[in-house]
């Protein structure tokens, strides 16, 4: 999980400016392993990007195309509002944590397959299941619907 406490960071580039960056703000010429983990969270939700931990231009594209897509502000700056959106499964999401979810959903009584591709068969399950549980129905995994599907203390690790 991306640690979000507030320490400065201080990164030179060209030598002429140095670029404050609160560590859970994150945006171009920033590097390590939250970077790292950020890169694999839009992997995982359908924008390839090199994980690397640099975040250069092309995770600049993917972060812009994802914030697009998930109808943020684009800017290219992952923030509070990115990181949150980053944390939820929907359609077209992809990976570890939606093969998690669909596992979890057939435990739950939730027939289908756990391929990691979160598609139309595993959104029509996470309707159902957030109808069953009186939840918004509206098919994406966000924070209220791992709560009660995971439980607390797992929902926090797929966050």
């Amino acid at each position: 999980m991306i640690d979000l406490c507030i320490t400065l960071k201080y990164f030179k580039f060209k030598e002429k400016a140095i670029v404050k960056t609160a560590s859970n703000i994150f945006e171009l010429f920033s590097t390590g392993s939250k970077i790292k983990e950020i890169q694999k969270a839009l992997s995982n939700s359908g924008y390839p990007t090199q994980i690397d931990g640099v975040f250069g231009q092309s995770t600049k594209a993917s972060v812009e195309a994802f914030q697009r897509a998930n109808k943020l502000h684009v800017d290219g700056i992952v923030g509070p509002n990115t990181l949150n959106a980053m944390g939820t499964l929907k359609r077209g999401s992809s990976g570890r944590s939606v093969e998690l979810l669909q596992k979890q959903l057939f435990v739950k009584g939730y027939k289908g397959l756990a391929d990691g591709k979160f598609g139309v068969k595993t959104e029509a399950n996470v309707k159902s299941y957030q109808t069953a549980n009186r939840l918004k129905s509206d098919g994406i995994v966000g924070k209220q619907t791992k709560l009660k599907l995971f439980g607390f203390a797992l929902a926090q690790k797929l966050a």
